[in-house]
Parts: structure tokens; sequence; C-alpha cells
């Protein structure tokens, strides 16, 4: 409902409203029953249904008792290399790929991240090609030929030499969907196979029309990114190819192990929904980590105990309130002085029950053209906390080249 129509309803009819009608509302709101439903539930739900403040009910068996894809890993350290060079799509992979084309069946291969190269280096003299107006490097598009800033969407042409040195001798690194997708098509050159992720899917109509073609067996392989992650329902797709799944895992935020169980779980539930049993091969460097010992085993509960102790120690949530001071500025010692300044009037009130850290730069430090720093604050019994901050974004001089916001209950340390 829209600002004037908002004021137009409780001017016109408000008076209508009696007590009787109150009474009717709460006894209807009394009844109403919430169902959050997940495969991969959030830690705060679970807490909650732990703590008996939500009601837990756990489905011990999938739809039409179709059983669990068997989940294989692939050490990308060893399983990607073929004569001494790295290839993207391990054997395992390639034949299980060709195995399910041969059987008229069809096949996922997951992602999450879009483009065919994170990265141009120069190899003559170091040059990495960077966005102007944000601390991230630019991904290159190969079918358009472009450099892209995905933080504030900046394009420029993909140069044939090196703007520093004019040498020629540039080198793309990094995976995306893109580079996904050409590598399956030398692999596989009979397959049919489309791409889906926000460069190629402009209309919603888009999606529709890769979703329908799918379902109707007229694509073999789907390529995509976390679109493609959950609720689909094709039960012919009986294998799943997770390719580079840790690379979340070191994002500095406090949820990367538990976003990147999530998303191993949703995109292996897409696997065996029908008569034919699904199979998954998750790809990773890093195929000792908890997160993805837990999810190949498809054991959440584990998974919970173990990340949840350390959020015991640093005060996370659910074992603690965030709030984060976000501070944005042009001048980056205006940013970092009026954090500082911020810090220090917050100082008296940390307590034993909290933890606050010293101002510091954002994990992305600069975002279209604005410098970023934060405060991060954690921990229980934060309400004069809350009620301080209140006062010094409202009622404090503040820089008039500095933004300030705060998130209460941040789901994110980025």
């Amino acid at each position: 409902m829209d600002e004037e129509h908002e004021s137009s309803y409780k001017q016109d009819e408000a008076p209508r409203y009696h007590a009787r009608d109150a009474a009717v509302m709460r006894g209807m709101l009394e009844k109403a029953v919430v169902i959050l439903g997940s495969a991969t539930p959030s830690f705060e739900s679970y807490t909650n249904a732990l703590n008996g403040k939500y009601a837990l009910a756990e489905l011990k068996k999938r739809t039409e008792n179709c059983v669990m894809p068997v989940m294989t890993v692939i050490d990308n350290r060893i399983g990607t290399r073929d004569e001494g060079k790295s290839s993207l799509l391990s054997k395992p992979l390639v034949n299980a790929v060709n195995l399910r084309l041969s059987l008229g069946e069809q096949v996922i291969l997951f992602m999450n991240r879009r483009g065919y190269a994170r990265q141009m280096m120069c190899e003559a003299c170091g040059y990495i090609a960077e966005c102007n107006d944000c601390s991230v490097s630019y991904t290159y598009h190969r079918k358009k030929q472009i450099l892209t800033c995905h933080l504030c969407g900046s394009i420029i042409p993909a140069p044939e030499v090196c703007p520093k040195c004019a040498s020629p001798e540039i080198r793309y690194s990094g995976v995306g969907t893109e580079r996904v997708e050409a590598t399956a098509r030398a692999y596989f050159r009979d397959a049919r196979i489309v791409r889906m992720d926000s460069d190629t899917m402009r209309k919603s109509s888009d999606y529709d029309d890769v979703l329908s073609r799918f379902k109707r067996g007229e694509i073999d392989i789907l390529i995509g990114t976390q679109m493609i992650a959950k609720g689909l329902h094709f039960p012919n797709v009986t294998l799943v190819g997770i390719l580079n799944a840790d690379q979340g895992l070191f994002i500095p935020d406090f949820r990367s192990g538990e976003k990147t169980f999530q998303l191993i779980t949703q995109v292996a539930g897409r696997a065996g929904r029908g008569e034919v049993p699904g199979e998954v091969i998750v790809q990773s460097f890093n195929p000792e980590h908890d997160a993805i010992k837990f999810a190949v085993t498809y054991d959440f509960r584990s998974f919970y105990e173990y990340d949840m102790e350390v959020r015991k120690v640093l005060k996370y949530p659910p074992e603690g309130h965030l709030i984060m001071v976000h501070f944005r500025s042009e001048s980056l010692e205006d940013a970092a002085q009026c954090a500082l300044n911020f810090h220090d009037a917050l100082r008296p009130l940390v307590h034993p029950d909290m933890l606050m850290t010293e101002p510091a730069p954002s994990p992305v430090e600069r975002i279209k053209g604005k410098y970023r720093y934060h405060i991060l604050i954690r921990g229980h019994r934060l309400k004069q906390f809350r009620e301080r901050l209140r006062q010094l974004v409202l009622h404090s001089r503040l820089p008039n080249n500095v933004d300030v916001y705060i998130d209460m209950d941040a789901q994110s340390t980025m």
C-alpha cells in the first residue's frame, strides 16, 4: 500500500472499527499458525526450536520417499589436474556427466560466481585491473569483451594490452559461470547447454522460459548460480556438480561456514527427485573443512553444534546480539575520525557481557567512491548501547561529508 492510499485509508476507514472488531482480530491472531520450513534453517530459528520458543517438526524422509543423493568430494588440489595442468572439471565429474547424458538424464552444474574470470592481471608488470570507485578487481566477461565491477556496476572495454606497460601478456584468473559454460561446451559437444545467471536472465520471462524448457527435457545441462540452488523440482536431474564449493568459506563474515553448508545442501537437493537415485560431486580446495564434511553427510545438527561453540566464545548470533555501526565518506580520514569519535563515546558503556571492536575499515573498504569504516558490537544487555547510539546519530554534530547508519541485529559483518 503506498503512502497516499495508506493515509486515505486511515482517515476514511479507521473510525468504523469498534472494540468488538478488535476482539475478533485478537482471536484470529491467537489461532494463527506460522510455519517456517527449510532444509537448512538459520541458526537463530534452530536455536529457538531447541529452546522451545518454536515447535520443532522434523521430516525424516524426502517427498515420495526418494533417497538422498550420494555426495562425493573431489580434492581440487589433485583431482582436477590432467597431465600437470589444472582443469575446471575433474575426471570423475566429466565421466559422471557423460554417463548421465548417455542415459537420457539431466545434469546441473553449480558455480556461485558469474562472469568468465574474476581478475585481469599483466604478467609483465603485475598490474591488476581494479575498479576506480571500489576496492575490488574487475570481473572479465569474455562474450561481451568487457570488464565490470559487480559492486557499483561500472563497465569498461577489456584491454588488448596492459594499460600500464602496454604488454600483451595479459592473464585472466578465477572462474565464473561463463567460463564453466565454455568448458562444458568443449567437453560435451553434443549436449544442449544453457547458463542461468543475472547476465543471461534479463527478464522474468527468460527465467520461466529456461525452466520450462528444462522441464520438457529440451536442455541437457543447466549451469547457474544461486538462482538454480533452491526450490526447483526436476525428476530427471540425476547429477549435480558443485564447482569450487569452498569459495565462500573465507569471506570475512561469521556466517560464511553456515552459508556454505546451506548452499551445498540446497544444491544437492536438486538431484534424485525422481525414480532414479541422484548423485552429487563436490569439488573443493578445502575438502577437510568442517562445513563441507558435515554438508556432504547431511549432518546439520553436528555442524550446528560445532559452529555454535565458536559463536558462544565470540558472542555472535544467536549467542548474542550484533550491532554494526557503519561510516561512509569520500574522505578516508573523515570516516576514520568519525568512527573513532563514536568509539570513544561508547567505550564507557562496555561491560563484561559484551565485546566492541576498535574502528576498522570494512572488508570492502571502498564502494561507489566512498570509504567505509565500521564498529562491531556484540553480546547481551545492549539496551544502554542502543539508546546511546540513537543519541549520537540523532543529536550529535556529525560531519556533513560522513554518512552514519546503524544495523541493529545485523545479519552480516560485511
